[in-house]
């Protein structure tokens, strides 16, 4: 990330990161690669659940987990999660995002009315996308997988839809479709279709635009560590 100092962390740092943001601890004797794969999983999930519409809030099943439709809702959602996880513990380094992606949220149709909104019965493709990509990026963190840039995709945020209009990659210009008018003095991500509304038409428009700029030296997985780090650090300097 051009000139920045490089900071070195301790063992115990590491350890601690690890455990507090995956869950996954390094030191059990069974610790490996499924138990990785297994982390990469759950920590992607953390990354999309705030906007993946449920019937019910945290709070209140807490509050009326006696009650039958709650029960059901919580079985429901557990095996959909679970319907989710036996595909990505599935996959391979070389297999297609946009065939993991559709295969995700296939099968959360299945579930759409018994465990979401009905104002909003819907798993979006946008959010398909961020629990695989999310996925396969954490994997590449790991050391799991390598990254190709054809079979893998780079997860679309705020962060990343920022990063691509600053860098005049994805613009009302390019593909005004998107955009819900001229954007202004704040984020990008204000005016555009947010990341988790995306159909899949509008996803690949933006993983072709995405894709046909990605730097001679970076994976695309390297380029958005650096777009998304680098925007948050904007964010940070700028207040948000």
């Amino acid at each position: 990330m051009g000139d920045s100092k490089k900071i070195s962390l301790s063992d115990d740092m590491q350890l601690f990161l690890v455990s507090t943001v995956f869950g996954y601890d390094m030191t059990e004797e069974d610790s490996g690669r499924r138990k990785i794969r297994e982390a990469c999983i759950g920590r992607a999930y953390l990354d999309l659940a705030r906007v993946i519409p449920y019937k019910f809030s945290s709070n209140y099943i807490e509050k009326y987990k006696a009650n039958d439709e709650v029960i059901a809702f919580v079985n429901k959602k557990n095996e959909f999660k679970k319907t989710v996880r036996k595909i990505l513990i599935g996959v391979k380094e070389t297999d297609k995002a946009s065939k993991i992606i559709a295969d995700v949220h296939k099968s959360a149709q299945e579930f759409e009315e018994a465990i979401f909104k009905v104002d909003e019965s819907i798993f979006t493709y946008g959010m398909a996308q961020k629990w695989v990509n999310m996925f396969k990026k954490y994997m590449w963190l790991f050391g799991e997988f390598k990254c190709d840039n054809e079979n893998t995709d780079m997860p679309i945020d705020s962060y990343i839809i920022d990063a691509l209009y600053h860098e005049k990659i994805l613009t009302e210009d390019i593909a005004s479709d998107l955009f819900k008018g001229k954007v202004g003095k704040n984020r990008a991500s204000d005016y555009i279709k947010k990341w988790s509304h995306l159909n899949e038409d509008e996803y690949n428009i933006v993983q072709a635009l995405i894709k046909a700029n990605i730097p001679k030296d970076k994976t695309i997985l390297s380029w958005e560590n650096e777009l998304w780090m680098n925007q948050a650090k904007k964010l940070r300097e700028n207040g948000y």
